[in-house]
C-alpha cells in the first residue's frame, strides 16, 4: 500500500515539472522561431533541419511551430511563429496535435528557436522522466529491504 502511495506521489512531481503556458504572460511573450515551409523530401526544412539553411523570426507573442501536412497529396513542413497562422486551437508548450482528418500533425513549443527539433519531446523531459523512474526504483527496493 505504501509503494502505491509513494509512486503515486512521484507522478505528481513528474505533473509539476511539466510546464504548460497557463498565463497570458508566458502565452504572449516574444520569441524567436525557424521559418520555413518545403516538403518532406529534398528540402531545407524537412527533418532533420540544417538550421543553418533556413531563416529566424521574432515573434511578438505566441509560439513556434512546426507543421507537417499533407497539400495536394504531398508532405510538407512548415516552421514559423502561432501568429503567422490561422488556427483555432489552445496553444500549450511542448504539445502536439494531430488533425482531425489525418493529413497532418502540429506541434508548438515556447523556447527560443524550439521548433528545429526532430521530436516535440524535448531532452529535459527525458531527463525528468529517466530521474523519476530511478527514484522510484530506489524506493521500491528501499521498502523491501527496510
Amino acid at each position: 500500500m505504501e509503494s502505491v502511495s509513494i509512486t503515486s506521489c512521484l507522478l505528481c512531481i513528474v505533473g509539476r515539472l511539466q510546464k504548460p503556458i497557463n498565463s497570458a504572460e508566458e502565452a504572449y511573450s516574444p520569441v524567436t522561431c525557424y521559418k520555413c515551409m518545403g516538403t518532406m523530401v529534398n528540402s531545407s526544412c524537412a527533418d532533420p533541419v540544417n538550421v543553418n539553411n533556413i531563416s529566424m523570426k521574432e515573434c511578438p507573442q505566441g509560439l513556434c511551430i512546426k507543421w507537417t501536412r499533407k497539400l495536394g497529396g504531398v508532405w510538407y513542413m512548415e516552421r514559423t511563429c502561432s501568429d503567422d497562422l490561422t488556427i483555432y486551437i489552445s496553444l500549450i508548450d511542448r504539445v502536439c496535435r494531430t488533425e482531425r482528418n489525418g493529413n497532418g500533425y502540429l506541434c508548438m513549443c515556447g523556447k527560443h528557436l524550439c521548433n528545429a527539433a526532430n521530436s516535440p519531446v524535448t531532452e529535459s523531459l527525458y531527463i525528468k522522466t529517466i530521474a523519476v523512474t530511478a527514484l522510484s526504483l530506489i524506493f521500491m527496493v528501499l521498502q523491501l529491504i527496510l
